[in-house]
């Protein structure tokens, strides 16, 4: 063989060893790596099995927070504590004040005999309007005095279902209308403090008589008069329902726009009903003492034969005079009766023959006496403007109103109290107020000493039984009778009426 071939095939041998070689080294490698992952797989099971990782880490978080807890100094642990103790206290007395404003709510849904008020709830889809009977009224002046629609239903269940001698004035009524058509919704009469008369349209108009059955209990408050009545009444935690009966009950002697004096006090004896346990208002006043400005005013409940209980003074004196005081409750006198006043917007001086009354928008204006509407509309400088005729050549005027009252045109008839309109500041005004002035005759006076003589007086044939009631009312009043032997019949005895 040539030397070239032998070369040649030595070459080529050599080429293949080296190709074995390397071939066996690599799936060695391969199975040796493949190994290597299957022990590791292994190890890892069994580490899962025998300590898993998510419990370790949350023990060991919570050992590290412990330790950083516990290094923190005292004070740390300290200020916490106060932390949590005032949050409670916080709590506590958030608590008290929902309580005390759940107390409100249920008082305000006893519907208590406020003055004439008329509201309108949130949702503006019906009108409420809370009243109490006037003299001589009748179920067909209450609704007609309400523009209601389609009423003669209402009307005629009414009088299938009680006797129109149990239509009595001074009792509370709600009326509920429709807002947009003015349609009866529902109506309430309080026949007495036992009865309650119903009707309401369930698919037809149904009208029934509920018994209401309340536990009477008697308190006495004692008011420091430091702020106005409102004020001073909602500062001893009663209702401002209170402080409208008391300013109603006094209308007539004291003029409320004025604030009180120093050492001014009211002590007052107040009804409390309660229905099953549960507070449900304020009943009757029985007897107030009020000192006002330094003048001390009294007011004694009694029933002088077969009317209304009224109020009188010590002397069997009735508190009702022939007018308001003020048509409004709450307010300020920004303006008194002068021939000479410099006019705010026209810049001279002028006449000024009322009383302007500064108070918020809207705030509800009351006729001061019983009386017609002589003229209602606008009038140059005075805006809106109602005038009111009464009885001996009187008349009162009501300017700048915002609007007037529901039903109150001219010629309508009006009673003590009603609400004619409403405080604005039209015409030539700077603010919302109401401009009040009287004219006798034709002349202008100044109503605040305008001639208010009172009402009837308590009768001579029961002037006897007066002041035993009266003297009664003063005991307890003073706190020499005890409250647990009070019975609401026996002092001042509801009137109660059967009905058909």
């Amino acid at each position: 063989m040539k030397k070239p071939v032998k070369i040649v095939l030595l070459l080529a041998i050599l080429g293949g060893l080296l190709w074995l070689f390397t071939r066996q080294s690599a799936v060695e490698r391969t199975h040796v790596a493949t190994a290597k992952i299957e022990t590791n797989t292994a190890q890892m099971q069994e580490n899962r099995e025998n300590s898993p990782l998510p419990t370790a880490n949350l023990e060991s978080q919570h050992s590290a927070e412990q330790n950083d807890l516990e290094a923190q100094p005292p004070n740390q642990h300290i200020a916490e504590k106060n932390d949590s103790e005032s949050t409670q206290n916080i709590l506590q007395e958030k608590g008290a004040s929902l309580e005390h404003e759940r107390k409100n709510a249920v008082e305000a849904d006893t519907g208590n005999e406020i003055a004439t008020s008329e509201e309108k709830n949130d949702s503006a889809e019906y009108d409420i309007i809370v009243d109490t009977v006037r003299k001589g009224e009748t179920i067909e002046k209450i609704f007609a005095k309400a523009a209601c629609e389609h009423a003669e239903e209402y009307i005629s269940a009414i009088h299938n279902t009680i006797s129109m001698r149990s239509l009595h004035e001074g009792q509370p009524y709600t009326l509920v209308l429709d807002a947009e058509t003015h349609s009866v919704q529902k109506f309430e009469y309080e026949i007495d403090s036992h009865r309650l008369l119903i009707v309401e349209n369930k698919e037809k108009v149904d009208a029934h008589v509920e018994t209401m059955e309340y536990a009477i209990l008697l308190s006495k408050v004692h008011i420091p008069m430091k702020k106005n009545v409102l004020q001073a009444v909602c500062d001893t935690g009663e209702s401002a329902h209170l402080a409208l009966k008391i300013m109603e009950m006094f209308a007539y002697e004291i003029d409320f726009t004025q604030d009180p004096g120093k050492g001014d006090f009211l002590t007052v004896l107040v009804e409390k009903k309660y229905h099953e346990g549960v507070y449900r208002g304020y009943g009757r006043i029985l007897a107030a003492c009020l000192r006002y400005k330094g003048k001390m005013h009294e007011a004694f409940l009694f029933r002088d034969g077969n009317g209304p209980a009224r109020y009188y003074t010590r002397k069997g004196e009735n508190l009702r005079r022939n007018f308001l005081q003020a048509p409004l409750a709450v307010t300020r006198i920004t303006s008194n009766f002068s021939k000479n006043r410099m006019h705010p917007i026209l810049g001279y001086s002028r006449p000024h023959e009322g009383i302007d009354y500064a108070a918020p928008m809207g705030t509800p204006v009351k006729a001061v006496g019983d009386g017609e509407i002589a003229a209602q509309g606008w009038v140059s400088g005075y805006g809106n403007q109602v005038v009111i005729t009464h009885a001996g050549g009187l008349e009162s005027l009501y300017s700048h109103l915002a609007g007037f009252a529901r039903g109150i045109n001219k010629g309508t008839h009006v009673q003590q109290g009603q609400t004619i309109g409403y405080v604005g500041s039209t015409g030539l005004s700077t603010g919302p107020h109401l401009d009040f002035r009287l004219r006798l005759n034709g002349k202008f006076i100044n109503p605040a000493v305008k001639i208010n003589p009172r009402n009837a007086p308590v009768s001579a044939k029961n002037m006897a039984a007066f002041l035993r009631t009266m003297n009664k009312e003063l005991r307890l009043l003073n706190g020499h009778s005890s409250f647990s032997e009070y019975n609401s019949n026996d002092l001042v005895p509801e009137m109660v009426r059967v009905g058909k």
